[in-house]
């Protein structure tokens, strides 16, 4: 099973609904990720890197 690792903590890929586009800063570059637990819509973020790392793993 895959994880994304997000400023909430690890989120797994089957609860991903969308990676936003990048958003860069001087304070770091990230990604807006939404995603459903039950039923309920909620959104978080992870940065350029481990979106980065996460989809590389889900390509091979």
């Amino acid at each position: 099973m895959l994880f994304l690792r997000t400023a909430s903590g690890l989120l797994s890929a089957r609860h991903i609904v969308r990676i936003g586009g990048l958003n860069t800063r001087s304070t770091g570059n990230y990604h807006e990720v939404e995603y459903c637990v039950g039923n309920e819509p909620r959104e978080t973020r992870a940065t350029e890197d481990d979106v980065h790392d996460f989809l590389e793993d889900t390509e091979q």
